[in-house]
């Protein structure tokens, strides 16, 4: 059971760094790891990613309500946001299929710190050099369903530790010439049936436990990661509107140096 002041910090990390391109779920397996806390288990990375998706559908609510209009009047309306509609939907298909069989074998590797290690290095380095090698002019309007296929295959990536959904999809988009906040916004749309997917899987166990104590537990922890998602979403944002993924790079290649060395020298 976490204590109280635990269940504030890792909800506050995980709203902090779920849009950040440093990976939420790296740090929720990293932070009990060196604090010696236990595992807080599947069931709170569910609570704590339901508040970053209230966040995300607040912070896009214009977004998501004219792609709503467009499905329901199948773009008699509004083309464009029917075909937006229909591009995050295909491009979701993917991590969808894989999340649920991955959700159904609990692969334990999934959350060892040496994985987490090896891809916050590697592919905080690939962002960069993709990031930083050409210049990308694509805006979001310009999306088809090609490139929605090609982010969403990238996105199941992200399965593994330390990766980053929405730097992984980030890096994605920029591959495919997309500019930053292009590919940031189409990251964070896809985060939606992202984790709506994955908090439907796990509503059933958290239901079945029938504990009141664990009810308040996650109310808390999505509560505080609305928060801060809130204001990472902000934050992110802005930074990409003036500035590149460099400082995230440096983070994650400083973070996956040390967990490196820790595990094999220290």
């Amino acid at each position: 059971m976490l204590s109280f002041q635990n269940l504030i910090l890792l909800s506050s990390i995980q709203g902090l760094t779920e849009f950040l391109p440093i990976s939420s779920s790296a740090h929720l397996i990293i932070l009990p790891s060196i604090s010696n806390n236990p595992d807080q288990g599947r069931v709170f990375d569910v609570a704590v990613h339901f508040g970053s998706l209230i966040a995300v559908l607040l912070y896009f609510w214009k977004d998501v309500f004219n792609m709503g209009l467009g499905f329901l009047y199948l773009g008699s309306k509004s083309k464009k946001e029917l075909r937006l509609f229909f591009i995050v939907i295909i491009a979701s298909l993917p991590l969808i299929f894989v999340g649920y069989f991955i959700q159904k074998n609990n692969f334990i590797f999934l959350r060892s710190i040496e994985v987490i290690a090896w891809c916050t290095l590697i592919f905080g380095i690939i962002l960069f050099l993709i990031d930083n090698t050409f210049l990308r002019v694509k805006r979001l309007e310009d999306i088809n369903i090609k490139s929605g296929i090609i982010i969403g295959l990238f996105q199941t990536i992200a399965f593994l530790p330390g990766t980053s959904r929405s730097g992984i999809t980030i890096t994605a988009g920029r591959l495919l010439g997309f500019e930053r906040s292009s590919a940031t916004k189409f990251s964070l749309l896809l985060s939606i049936p992202a984790i709506l997917g994955a908090t439907s899987l796990e509503l059933y166990d958290i239901v079945k436990q029938e504990n009141y104590e664990l009810s308040i537990n996650i109310l808390t922890a999505s509560l505080f990661s609305f928060i801060f998602s809130m204001l990472s979403i902000f934050f992110m944002m802005k930074w990409i509107s003036n500035y590149s993924f460099t400082p995230f790079v440096i983070y994650r290649v400083l973070l996956g140096s040390v967990l490196l060395l820790a595990i094999y020298f220290w």
